[in-house]
């Protein structure tokens, strides 16, 4: 479930569990991480090629950035933290939950 404002367009990642973190999310990477040459280069779905390594150190810095703007990691953390669901950003309360 996704947490986002109608107002102003903030948003966070989706609440997090066992099955869906980012922690998770980064063991993916970790075969790719261990079994492959980091040197090697890899098409993008644009085209472009880039190394191994900056993909899954492109990938950790995305997770590093859900970690830090994550506001409420779990929705019944959200529901007793912010009942009202006022946005953390604009203060109106237009928080909702898809």
């Amino acid at each position: 479930m996704f947490l986002h404002c109608h107002n102003c367009n903030w948003e966070q990642d989706d609440f997090w569990d066992q099955h869906y973190n980012p922690a998770r999310s980064v063991l993916d990477w970790e075969s790719e991480l261990i079994n492959n040459d980091l040197n090697q280069y890899v098409k993008l779905e644009t085209k472009e090629q880039m190394q191994l390594r900056e993909i899954i150190a492109k990938e950790f810095e995305k997770k590093a950035y859900l970690i830090r703007q994550m506001r409420y990691q779990t929705i019944d953390q959200f529901k007793e933290n912010n009942p009202n669901g006022v946005c953390p950003s604009c203060g109106k309360r237009t928080l909702d939950i898809d």
